[in-house]
């Protein structure tokens, strides 16, 4: 299953140079745009989740600052072509418009 907030299931804990086409020029450090941090996993030693609003598994740098919330543009959102989810596995039901 894909998980948006977990990149685990992607990446082996083999070492990067132990995969054939990889070139140490890959692995070079890059500047990081500043973003919402991703969750712990759970085998990586996170905790699991204890309910829908559990927080643990994100930094509490980011869970103490306050929200903003801003509105949504409904009509953007109803067009989104909704292939470009495909493969995941989570759909909002309040945004599924069945056709």
């Amino acid at each position: 299953m894909k998980d948006l907030g977990c990149l685990c299931w992607t990446f082996s804990a083999q070492s990067p140079s132990s995969h054939g086409s990889v070139t140490s020029q890959m692995w070079l450090p890059q500047p990081r745009p500043r973003m919402l941090p991703l969750p712990r996993c759970c085998h990586l030693g996170g905790s699991s989740l204890k309910d829908k609003r559990d927080t643990s598994n994100f930094d509490k740098e980011f869970t103490r600052q306050p929200v903003e919330l801003t509105p949504t543009d409904k009509l953007f959102i109803m067009n989104l072509d909704q292939n470009e989810f495909a493969g995941f596995s989570y759909t909002n039901p309040e945004f599924v418009i069945n056709v």
